[in-house]
């Protein structure tokens, strides 16, 4: 049983070295999509906020035309290069399999594990 808990141990601190190997490689990825999905939502706050106010403008009748054109194509082109930002982050998400080494390791023990508990339970 002692070597049974030290097997067990030995794997254990193997597989922490191998999430943090995998984790070191993965912050990369995950930096790109974070930075990503806030620059969409920043983006597209922008363009919101421009929109609303350009709706305001006209609706007051204040404003004249080449200031409302102006408005509308900021705002047109914040909304446009957020729905490009978050399209990327979402396709950035998708593609990216973070821990695939260890997720693959914790189902080759968990199998190696099943085996030994039901050779120890056949032997009694």
């Amino acid at each position: 049983m002692k070597t049974l808990i030290q097997a067990v141990l030995r794997i254990a601190t193997d597989r922490a070295r191998l999430v943090k190997l995998e984790a070191r490689n993965a912050k990369s990825g995950i930096r790109k999509i974070g930075c990503l999905g806030i620059a969409g939502i920043i983006l597209f706050t922008c363009g919101y906020a421009l929109l609303i106010f350009l709706g305001t403008r006209v609706m007051s009748a204040k404003l004249d035309i080449s200031i409302e054109a102006g408005l509308a194509i900021t705002a047109a082109i914040h909304i446009f290069a957020g729905g490009l930002c978050l399209l990327a982050a979402r396709a950035r998400s998708r593609r990216a399999r973070f821990f695939r080494n260890t997720l693959a390791e914790i189902n080759r023990d968990r199998k190696w594990l099943q085996d030994i508990k039901e050779k120890l339970k056949n032997k009694h």
